[in-house]
């Protein structure tokens, strides 16, 4: 019962984090370098998370990949990853 009243806790907190971002900072792309940075990973290691669906991302027409801030912090609630309020206020 702890767990999930745990895990009920991070999920509220990080929906709280989302909602108090400003709404043009939700729409906002940023580069898969960006995100293996943020979650301390490869470049690889994001491009096959974007592969197996587990992060989306669109395509520019220059073939190179942007993923929404609003899908990326999606990504870290789903995984349960530190989401930090500073790193996409600076974005």
């Amino acid at each position: 019962m702890d767990s999930l009243n745990e895990a009920l806790q991070r999920s509220f907190t990080i929906n709280k984090k989302i909602e108090g971002l400003p709404q043009d900072i939700k729409h906002q792309r940023i580069t898969i370098r960006q995100v293996a940075e943020y979650c301390m990973v490869s470049n690889s290691t994001v491009q096959r998370w974007l592969k197996e669906g587990k992060l989306k991302s669109l395509k520019l027409p220059s073939n190179q990949k942007r993923i929404s801030v609003a899908d990326f912090m999606d990504f870290l609630q789903r995984y349960q990853i530190h989401v930090s309020e500073e790193f996409f206020r600076r974005k």
